[in-house]
């Protein structure tokens, strides 16, 4: 059960990022217009603000533990 929740997790964030990326494309694309461009820069900069605060809450601190020994 905890692998098919983290799965589901990892496939939402990736979804997540995917669809900031592409709304940050059409945010470059000279053939929409000014106004659809303009919400789509910022819809896909705070998609992808939003997954960056995502994955620096989700990620360890350090990836293998430290061992700290105290001084005599």
């Amino acid at each position: 059960m905890f692998a098919q929740v983290v799965l589901l997790a990892a496939f939402l964030y990736l979804c997540l990022i995917c669809l900031g990326g592409y709304l940050l494309m059409l945010a470059f694309d000279a053939e929409y217009p000014d106004t659809q461009r303009l919400q789509a820069l910022l819809g896909g900069g705070s998609i992808s603000l939003v997954g960056a605060w995502l994955l620096k809450v989700a990620m360890p601190r350090r990836v293998s533990p430290l061992l700290i020994e105290a001084d005599p």
